[in-house]
């Protein structure tokens, strides 16, 4: 007999852990509270069941139930509050179990057109301190009352339940995350990459303007450049850069960084850059470009320089790339918010950092100013 009840527990145990996997494997958060929910009550062997979130201000974020019509549940007058022996669970803690809900002191009634109740098992979902939510059962479909097997039984349940549910909001917020950094990587890239590009077709149109002297063969140059700007905007936007993108040579790569941002005529930019392919994936190439963008963008725009000068040297594993001017430069003191809060230093530092490399600003007044990149090249081969 005692070989056969252990036999009977490790099956209930297996079709616990098996049902509340599954109700894991779901992919948001609603959706595993549901399916626990109903697999509470088939276990349980109720009409009802339920399961509670708390929204830690006493109420509730959320309620699942099973054994309820969509018609019923949308007849019931409002979804349970947290109060009566709902709210019991929330703040005693402990499994509590009723003969007859409407004789006990800590029942708050139903609203309106909710089905009638009698029987009542509940127990808290938590591991540790952690109130994850409670669980409720009510009236066993054989008519008998709730006993202390139902209360081991639902109990196991619970453990697992905590911890599915634990999971399914580490996964939600993960999403999350996932998404703001996403959102900030594409505003990163938009800022550095198409607006750089936009400032400098605006300059050129505007220089061109000034000079009244604008020709058929200006027009087709400023078009084109917009329509590249597009189909910038369409990469980032949806994504579109694969591992079969053209592989481009350092030189290549510079020079189409300088060619992007239209710098106005009089500025003299030389490029001194192998015409070897790096060893780096799409998504460094793109990131490189960004840094580069934004350093020429900060050089045209702030520099005064009548000179640019754009050097890249590969070499044991590593690519180096400086640009260095001869404008007026800047003390650290007047970099102010552009470089402690803004999207221009910062961005380009935290690029390099997700190469796995570095990147080094220095300038004086009356001196210039010289932009220092290292990334390695081993990680991307």
């Amino acid at each position: 007999m005692p070989e056969l009840m252990l036999f009977d527990l490790l099956q209930r145990l297996n079709e616990i852990s098996s049902a509340l996997l599954h109700a894991a494997e779901t992919p948001d958060l609603e959706s595993v509270l549901d399916r626990i929910a109903h697999v509470a009550r088939d276990l349980g062997g109720t009409r009802y069941a339920a399961l509670g979130v708390p929204d830690g201000r006493g109420g509730l974020q959320y309620f699942r139930t099973a054994g309820l019509t969509d018609e019923q549940i949308r007849m019931i007058d409002h979804v349970p509050r947290g109060h009566g022996l709902l709210g019991a669970i929330m703040s005693e803690r402990r499994v509590i179990r009723v003969e007859n809900i409407a004789h006990d002191p800590r029942s708050a009634g139903f609203p309106p057109n909710h089905p009638p109740m009698v029987s009542f098992l509940g127990v808290p979902v938590q591991t540790g301190g952690q109130l994850f939510g409670m669980l409720y059962l009510c009236d066993k479909r054989d008519g008998s009352l709730f006993n202390e097997a139902d209360e081991v039984l639902i109990q196991t349940l619970a453990s697992y339940a905590a911890l599915a549910i634990a999971g399914a909001q580490i996964t939600r917020q993960a999403r999350r995350i996932q998404g703001l950094e996403e959102r900030e990587r594409i505003g990163m890239a938009l800022h550095d990459g198409v607006i750089q590009s936009l400032y400098g077709l605006g300059m050129q149109v505007h220089l061109l303007s000034l000079s009244d002297q604008l020709q058929g063969r200006d027009l087709a140059s400023i078009i084109d450049s917009l329509n590249q700007i597009i189909e910038d905007i369409r990469g980032f936007i949806a994504q579109l850069s694969t591992d079969e993108s053209p592989r481009q040579s350092v030189r290549q790569l510079l020079e189409k960084a300088v060619e992007r941002l239209n710098p106005p005529a009089e500025l003299i930019i030389s490029v001194d850059a192998p015409d070897d392919v790096p060893a780096l994936s799409p998504m460094a190439v793109e990131s490189l470009l960004l840094i580069l963008n934004e350093g020429l963008s900060n050089v045209i725009r702030h520099s005064g320089a009548a000179v640019v000068r754009i050097t890249a040297v590969l070499e044991d594993g590593w690519l180096t790339v400086s640009i260095e001017d001869d404008g007026r430069g800047f003390s650290p003191e007047e970099t102010g918010d552009r470089e402690g809060g803004g999207l221009g230093l910062p961005n380009m530092k935290r690029r390099a950092q997700s190469l796995g490399g570095e990147l080094r600003l220095k300038s004086s007044p009356s001196r210039g100013t010289l932009l220092w990149l290292r990334i390695p090249l081993k990680h991307y081969r």
